[in-house]
């Protein structure tokens, strides 16, 4: 099987939220190519996503993957690498309850928008958004949400999938904006 072959396979168990499998593909594809940053993040997301935040933030420091962006990897690889670890600090944020989840979503918040500072992309702008509205930073929330609707309305989806999340990502600044309609 070759790279394309492989990242093909691993994305379809994604897709079918198959998370264990797709773990087991990459980390087989990683033994031909343990460099590949694609993989390596594809690794880490099946972590992630499968409930395995603790051995997923392990994996994060293993393969130093958040210097992707010296890499020349693509904005969006080099955006959801990024954001693998605001990704579980979210999830700790959303396990929390009172005055832990505000403290937890702040946190997130902050690393989301750390990362949106520097990219400059929806996805981690409506995130941070988000999660500041949960953290209790309603005027801050307000003014990420209307950056992330501008980007996802001037935004350039190359597959369906994109398409897809830029309208949600509008439909989220909408909502957090107090646009019920």
């Amino acid at each position: 099987m070759d790279r394309t072959a492989a990242l093909a396979a691993i994305r379809a168990f994604v897709e079918r939220g198959e998370h264990l499998a797709a773990y087991d593909a990459s980390s087989d594809a990683l033994e031909l190519w343990s460099h590949d940053l694609e993989l390596q993040y594809l690794a880490a997301l099946t972590l992630v996503r499968s409930g395995a935040t603790e051995t997923a933030s392990a994996y994060l420091d293993r393969f130093d993957m958040e210097h992707a962006d010296a890499t020349g990897a693509s904005p969006k690889l080099v955006e959801d690498i990024a954001a693998l670890r605001a990704h579980i600090a979210k999830d700790h944020a959303l396990a929390a309850t009172g005055e832990a989840r505000r403290s937890h979503a702040a946190t997130a918040a902050a690393l989301y928008e750390d990362i949106f500072t520097r990219v400059q992309r929806p996805y981690t702008c409506i995130n941070a958004a988000t999660l500041w509205l949960v953290g209790g930073d309603r005027p801050r929330a307000e003014r990420l949400a209307a950056t992330a609707a501008v980007l996802a309305r001037h935004g350039k989806p190359e597959t369906p999938e994109d398409a897809y999340w830029l309208a949600a990502t509008e439909a989220e600044a909408a909502l957090i904006q107090g646009d019920e309609s």
